[in-house]
C-alpha cells in the first residue's frame, strides 16, 4: 500500500508542479500576488475540453491551451495589473475580480456541469501488486519537459536574462534601455501559458469545473512557498515533497487531517525560512 502511495504522489507532484511554474514566473520574477492564476488553470482546461471535442490530438490541445491562456493573460496584465504595479491591495483586488469574472464566464460558456476529456494514452504498467496508470507516467515526463524548458528560456535566451535583470534591479535595467514595460507583459504571459498547460494535462486526469480554480491557486501558492519565491528547482522540490505528504500520509489518516497538518508545517516553515526552503540568495 506504502509504495502505492508513492506512485500516486509522483503523479500528483507531476500535476502540482505545472500548476506551480507559472506562479514561480509571475510571483518569483514580478512580485505579483496573482489571485486569478487558478483561474488560467481552468483557462487551459476548457480550451483542452473545447479542442478536443473538435477531434484534435491531446498534444495539439496542450499547445492550444498554452496560447489561449497566455493571451488571457496578456491581456489581463495591460487591461489590469499594469495600472497597479506596486500597489499589493490593489494587485490582490483586481485579479480576485478578474478570477471572479473568469469563474462565471466560462460557467456561463460551458455551463455548471464538470467536463474531462479520455486520457492520451490508455492502460497501466503492472509491477507487482502496483498499477501505475500511463497517463500519468505522461503528466510526469510533461511536467519535467516544461520544466526544462522554462529553465532553458530563463537562463539560456535574451528574453530570460532581461525577466532576470528586472526582477534584480528595474532602474539600471530601466538604464540600458531595455523595455521594461514589455517585458513585464511578456512574463506574466509566459507564466499564464504555463498555467494554461497544467490546466491542459490536470483535466483528462481529473475534471474541469468552472470555479476549480481556487484549490489549484492555493495549491500553487504553497508550493511556491515551500520551495522558493524564485527557484524552479524548489518548485520541483515543493511539489514533490507537498504531494508526497499528503499522499503517503492520507493512506493511513484521512486527506483532510493530512492537509491541515501540512498547512501548519508550512505555518512553521513561513515563520524560519520565508523566502522557502531553496529560495536563491540576492545580494
Amino acid at each position: 500500500m506504502l509504495i502505492s502511495q508513492v506512485v500516486n504522489g509522483l503523479s500528483a507532484a507531476g500535476i502540482l508542479l505545472l500548476a506551480a511554474l507559472g506562479a514561480v514566473i509571475i510571483f518569483g520574477n514580478m512580485g505579483i500576488i496573482n489571485l486569478a492564476h487558478g483561474d488560467l488553470i481552468m483557462v487551459g482546461a476548457y480550451t483542452t475540453v473545447f479542442y478536443s471535442g473538435q477531434g484534435l490530438p491531446f498534444g495539439v490541445c496542450v499547445v492550444l491551451s498554452f496560447v489561449t491562456a497566455a493571451v488571457v493573460g496578456l491581456l489581463i496584465e495591460v487591461v489590469v495589473i499594469k495600472r497597479f504595479y506596486g500597489q499589493l491591495n490593489n494587485t490582490l483586488l483586481a485579479s480576485y475580480a478578474v478570477s471572479i469574472i473568469l469563474g462565471q464566464a466560462a460557467k456561463l460558456i460551458f455551463g455548471p456541469a464538470t467536463r474531462t476529456v479520455p486520457p492520451a494514452i490508455a492502460g497501466s504498467l503492472v509491477i507487482g501488486d502496483v498499477y501505475i496508470p500511463y497517463y500519468n507516467i505522461l503528466i510526469v515526463a510533461i511536467a519535467l519537459l516544461m520544466t526544462f524548458l522554462t529553465w532553458a528560456l530563463m537562463y539560456k535566451t535574451v528574453l530570460g536574462l532581461k525577466i532576470r535583470a528586472i526582477s534584480q534591479n528595474r532602474q539600471m535595467t530601466e538604464c540600458l534601455r531595455v523595455d521594461t514595460a514589455k517585458i513585464d507583459t511578456l512574463t506574466f504571459a509566459l507564466g499564464s501559458g504555463l498555467a494554461g498547460v497544467a490546466g491542459a494535462v490536470i483535466v483528462p486526469a481529473r475534471v474541469a469545473t468552472p470555479l476549480m480554480g481556487a484549490s489549484y491557486m492555493l495549491d500553487s501558492f504553497i508550493t511556491v512557498v515551500v520551495g522558493g519565491f524564485d527557484s524552479l528547482l524548489g518548485a520541483g522540490a515543493g511539489a514533490a515533497l507537498i504531494s508526497e505528504f499528503t499522499s503517503v500520509l492520507g493512506g493511513f489518516i484521512s486527506e483532510v487531517v493530512a492537509r491541515i497538518i501540512l498547512l501548519l508545517l508550512v505555518i512553521v516553515l513561513i515563520r524560519f525560512r520565508p523566502r522557502g526552503l531553496f529560495a536563491k540568495e540576492r545580494r
